[in-house]
């Protein structure tokens, strides 16, 4: 073949080659919005994670205001944290309406049920069935018009803006404790740091425990109502408390909801330029087997059999190693980096990533993955030319750990979980590529054997 030829053939390879990538971008393009949701998965996934952390941090300095009540204790003096209340807990105010209402009730229904015990004296006409309806009558109407009453006076019982507080205390402990049994805790989550809500579940269940039993010391207690009264208008415990269970509140819907913030694009074209290249991104790694394929069709042409089937042999070895390493950073690598990322630094500041630094950290690290991942093969490859011997690869051993760790500390995130996913396997395959370079000499020393 001629070297106008070869031209000819490169101009054609590399033309089919474009095609290929092009159709692929173009797939991937109509397809580009699950493809970046696809892309998208482990930054919610780290988003949610630190979120969660943060407001449960947040929960626990929060919900440890009310052991003041339980352990009758202030805080000590080193704390950040003011006393929650000045002088003695009142919390007889919390229960006016327990200990108001039935005590308002007995008192409107007295007079109905002393005069249908008077009635059947004065109406002797009556037949005994009679004035027994009636005086179930006369009840009834007192009971129903106690109820009226009470309801009208309800609201003048109530603690003035912070209505019901026992309650949406119990209930908050509901909700939480729900929460806490849908999510799945497991050993990795625990050992990145990731957080429960054991801690503010046990302070809710001391304190609520600690007002049932208030509560019935005051219903049995001999308080009266113009006490309570006096107390609630003196009181400044509701507002205290409503505070505390405003902000629980707030952070348990937080929690409830789960709804991870969304990225950022500080500019028009950010998003629309984001798109196209995880779209390209796809086309590439779709297209890759088939422009390889080009590629090699090309170069084979010139090479000697034995060369030709070196390169056959390797190249599946490649592709795969290549994939697994993209994989392995997409569900390993990047979630733990990601999620040890976002919950670093301090409690008040707020994550607000972009779209476009989010998706080119991803790209670059399972593109390194990849090719990280080739170390066996380059290992093989240059021991079957000749440059080295499986005696040089181990002693280099250290030497050559020493390197793989500096760089994953200069290649990914800098925390020592995405070090680790990165060194670890480089240094399993690095010993992967010598037992490889063991078994080929071994072979080959068998095949010389043989022809001898």
């Amino acid at each position: 073949m001629t070297f106008g030829e070869h031209l000819e053939e490169l101009r054609r390879r590399i033309l089919v080659s474009l095609l290929y990538l092009i159709v692929s971008v173009a797939i991937c393009m109509y397809y580009g919005t699950p493809l970046l949701e696809l892309m998208l998965q482990p930054h919610y996934r780290a988003i949610k994670a630190a979120q969660r952390n943060r407001v449960i941090t947040h929960m626990e300095t929060t919900a440890s205001r009310l052991e003041e009540f339980t352990s009758m204790e202030a805080p000590s003096p080193d704390s950040k944290l003011k006393p929650l209340l000045e002088g003695e807990p009142q919390l007889e105010v919390l229960f006016v309406r327990d200990v108001a209402l039935p005590r308002l009730i007995r008192e409107f229904e007295q007079p109905f049920d002393n005069f249908a015990e008077k009635s059947p004296a004065r109406l002797k006409s009556l037949s005994e069935s009679d004035r027994a309806a009636l005086q179930a009558d006369y009840r009834s109407l007192g009971a129903e018009l106690s109820q009226v009453l009470v309801r009208w006076l309800a609201s003048s019982l109530e603690v003035e803006d912070f209505p019901n507080i026992p309650e949406r205390f119990s209930r908050l402990e509901k909700t939480l404790q729900a929460t806490e049994t849908d999510v799945a805790e497991g050993k990795l989550q625990t050992f990145l740091g990731q957080k429960n809500l054991r801690k503010v579940l046990e302070i809710l269940r001391q304190f609520n425990a600690f007002l049932d039993l208030r509560k019935q010391e005051v219903l049995q207690g001999k308080i009266t109502l113009e006490e309570l009264r006096a107390k609630v208008k003196g009181s400044t415990l509701p507002g205290a408390l409503n505070e505390v269970l405003t902000s629980l509140e707030k952070d348990a819907k937080d929690i409830t909801e789960q709804a991870p913030r969304p990225l950022m694009a500080i500019s028009y074209m950010e998003s629309f330029s984001t798109y196209l290249k995880v779209s390209f991104i796809f086309g590439i790694f779709f297209a890759l087997p088939f422009i390889l394929y080009e590629i090699w069709k090309f170069v084979g042409a010139g090479l000697y059999p034995k060369e030709q089937k070196y390169v056959v042999t390797l190249y599946p070895f490649s592709f795969a190693l290549f994939v697994t390493g993209v994989l392995f950073g997409y569900f390993a690598m990047i979630p733990i980096g990601l999620q040890f990322l976002a919950g670093w630094g301090l409690q008040e500041v707020d994550l607000n990533i972009t779209l476009g630094s989010y998706v080119g950290l991803v790209f670059t690290l399972t593109l390194l993955l990849g090719l990280v991942f080739q170390l066996p093969l380059v290992m093989i490859f240059l021991n079957r030319v000749g440059v080295l011997s499986v005696e040089i690869c181990r002693k280099g051993r250290r030497a050559a750990i020493l390197t793989e760790v500096i760089l994953a500390v200069l290649l990914t995130p800098p925390d020592p979980f995405s070090w680790a996913l990165m060194a670890v396997p480089m240094v399993c395959l690095y010993e992967l590529g010598i037992l490889a370079c063991v078994f080929l000499e071994k072979r080959r020393a068998r095949s010389a054997e043989a022809s001898v």
